[in-house]
């Protein structure tokens, strides 16, 4: 006899961890333990969360609490946080510079990059090669402009936010353009 199919959809809500004032447990929160040491929340085990100094794979054996990383010692599992240690501070924010600079990569910002790349290439070699040697002939200018600008479109799609840094004055201001 074939097992049932259960055609049910089960959903299980996980309990928030909070504080004993009622204040959510975050990942990276500093927190103080009763003998007076501090320690950063690494893992909420509850939730399924963990920091990159606490993957999962190497603490899946602890199922409920929380991890922290005492100051200048190891990590500690706690099941009951709520009653042996108080919040000090969240974690700051990361500006906005910083979390799209550690987010991965995104399509829209290759195509970005390679256009960059490919407008601050034409800078790079047409003027490139004028202040390289003068006089020189049209031909050989677009030459030099048209490969600056297949090579900088193929590092803007390659490296997408290092590019971006490195060809934005560039493609906007024509540094290097000489012009007063």
């Amino acid at each position: 006899m074939p097992a049932p199919v259960n055609s049910g959809v089960r959903c299980i809500r996980r309990a928030t961890m909070r504080y004993r004032d009622g204040t959510n447990i975050r990942i990276g929160d500093i927190v103080q333990l009763e003998d007076g040491r501090t320690a950063e929340v690494v893992a909420l085990l509850d939730n399924g969360e963990y920091s990159r100094a606490c993957p999962k794979p190497d603490w899946s054996m602890f199922q409920t609490g929380l991890l922290v990383k005492v100051a200048g010692g190891g990590i500690e599992h706690f099941a009951q946080p709520n009653s042996q240690f108080s919040f000090i501070e969240h974690p700051k924010e990361k500006g906005r510079l910083r979390k799209w600079w550690e987010q991965p990569s995104r399509p829209g910002d290759r195509v970005t990059s390679g256009l960059l790349g490919l407008w601050a290439g034409l800078w790079i070699g047409g003027i490139g090669r004028v202040i390289y040697e003068t006089p020189v002939g049209f031909m050989e200018v677009a030459v030099f402009a048209l490969c600056g600008a297949l090579i900088m479109f193929i590092l803007g799609i390659t490296f997408p936010k290092v590019s971006r840094f490195v060809t934005v004055p560039f493609s906007f201001f024509g540094v290097g353009s000489g012009s007063t």
